[in-house]
């Protein structure tokens, strides 16, 4: 039977202290239909800051993520095991998706802030930032 294997590695919050990086293996048939659905490593990171905890668990992201495209490349060497089934690997940072919108919506905002700079009278304008002409 023909298959396709999808290998993705997931970085995301478990809770407020804790970091997650997992990896999820989704089978599906010729028809992309989901028949098998596992998740196959996990690794927690509880380091005492945001920037340790993300350091460490981007640091394994990575790890992952080259050991499963190197798993891939294997098995597409195996010329009759590569003509039955298909791989793909894919990459899923929720933080650094998150931060992206966070950025994209600081963007949008702070453009919005300063086409309308001197539109406002002086005691709606926000007292911790300087404005110059």
């Amino acid at each position: 039977m023909k298959t396709h294997t999808t290998y993705e590695i997931m970085l995301r919050h478990q809770d407020a202290s804790e970091l997650i990086v997992d990896v999820r293996e989704t089978i599906e048939d010729h028809n992309g239909e989901e028949i098998a659905e596992d998740y196959t490593e996990g690794f927690s990171f509880e380091q005492p800051t945001y920037e340790e905890r993300y350091s460490e668990a981007r640091r394994q992201f990575n790890r992952l993520f080259r050991k499963y495209g190197d798993l891939i490349t294997e098995k597409e060497r195996d010329r009759l095991h590569y003509e039955q089934n298909t791989y793909s690997l894919v990459e899923n940072d929720e933080l650094l998706i998150e931060a992206k919108r966070l950025i994209e919506i600081k963007e949008e905002e702070d453009g919005v802030a300063i086409l309308t700079v001197g539109n406002s009278a002086p005691s709606e304008r926000d007292p911790r930032r300087e404005y110059r002409k």
